[in-house]
């Protein structure tokens, strides 16, 4: 029978076929498309209260997190105010600068300070306790008289320390009345 049909007939029939094969796919695409629109519907306003959520919990949070800030900055200056007042020794007669820099004021070039703990006011004196490495005997002997005689400072410097003739660690407790 295909070979009954003219030549023409032929292209037409051929040219019929893709036609309504072409119009088959778009219309299958097309409902695909519909298909896919209907099912992104959901997830889109889905989408859309979450960013709104989000940007609720934002708004919340930036005012939460300042009111936190700002009671962190309270606590804080708090603590602050505290230590200052410690290490000032309120009603003592000597900040704690102010005993550094009399401690610098007798230390000579043998003596080398490399640390020191201060304990704050406890039954009216305050305690601070130096570390550090003396060239030999005879400078640190010097370093703990000049310290002594220091405005009722009193020196402690166990004997320990006095083993070594030269480099000796040296461990200086200082008792600091208050008034």
């Amino acid at each position: 029978m295909h070979n009954l049909l003219l030549e023409k007939n032929k292209r037409d029939i051929e040219r019929e076929y893709w036609f309504r094969l072409t119009i088959i796919f778009l219309f299958l695409l097309s409902v695909l498309g519909v298909i896919l629109f209907i099912a992104l519907i959901p997830s889109y306003i889905f989408a859309g209260l979450q960013e709104k959520s989000a940007l609720e919990k934002k708004q919340t949070g930036e005012q939460s997190a300042v009111s936190v800030e700002s009671r962190n900055l309270d606590l804080l200056f708090k603590e602050t105010t505290n230590r200052i007042a410690e290490l000032g020794g309120e009603g003592s007669s000597l900040s704690l600068h102010e005993i550094i820099a009399l401690i610098l004021k007798h230390k000579n070039s043998s003596i080398r300070i490399e640390g020191f703990t201060f304990e704050p006011e406890k039954d009216k004196t305050r305690a601070l306790s130096l570390q550090g490495i003396a060239a030999s005997r005879d400078s640190l002997v010097s370093f703990r008289n000049d310290l002594g005689q220091e405005k009722d400072w009193q020196v402690s410097l166990p004997d320990s320390n006095f083993a070594k003739q030269s480099q000796i660690d040296f461990n200086l407790e200082l008792i600091i009345p208050v008034r």
